[in-house]
């Protein structure tokens, strides 16, 4: 029982010298609020003028904090073809509203509307994809209304 104690002792936050424990607080604070922090925003994408672009799924990343579609695009001005990065929600996100891994498929013809990025880079944030069977898939996780209570 005595060990016990001791440990507690040892453990235990207010047998620290104040100082120490305010570093210690303050440093647990900022390595948990950090990767809220460091998480973007949606400020890089051109969100006032839509873009919609027309290719074949290379690739479909499902994974947290977001997921990618890569489209090859045929750009017919310079009869070249560009590779394009669709973002989207998280996968968790994404499957609330009924997509899976298995939602897009290589070699998928696809029509995806969203924000390019205001770089120029050919890099999207998704607002919707039309499927080739003409099916329209929103990117875009609806936000719950606020319940007031008067």
């Amino acid at each position: 029982m005595k060990m016990t104690k001791d440990l507690w002792k040892l453990c235990c936050l207010n047998c620290l010298p104040k100082k120490l424990r305010f570093y210690m607080t303050s440093t647990i604070v900022m390595l948990t609020t950090l990767p809220t922090i460091a998480h973007h925003s949606v400020l890089p994408f051109d969100n006032t003028h839509g873009t919609e672009v027309h290719g074949v799924a290379t690739r479909f990343v499902w994974q947290n904090p977001h997921t990618h579609i890569y489209l090859d695009v045929t750009n017919h001005d310079k009869n070249t073809i560009e590779e394009w990065a669709i973002e989207s929600e998280s996968s968790l996100l994404l499957h609330k509203i009924g997509w899976t891994k298995d939602t897009v498929k290589l070699g998928d013809t696809l029509t995806v509307i969203g924000a390019r990025a205001k770089n120029g880079a050919r890099i999207m944030r998704c607002d919707t994809i039309r499927l080739k069977n003409g099916q329209s898939l929103s990117c875009v996780v609806p936000i719950a209304p606020v319940s007031r209570n008067e």
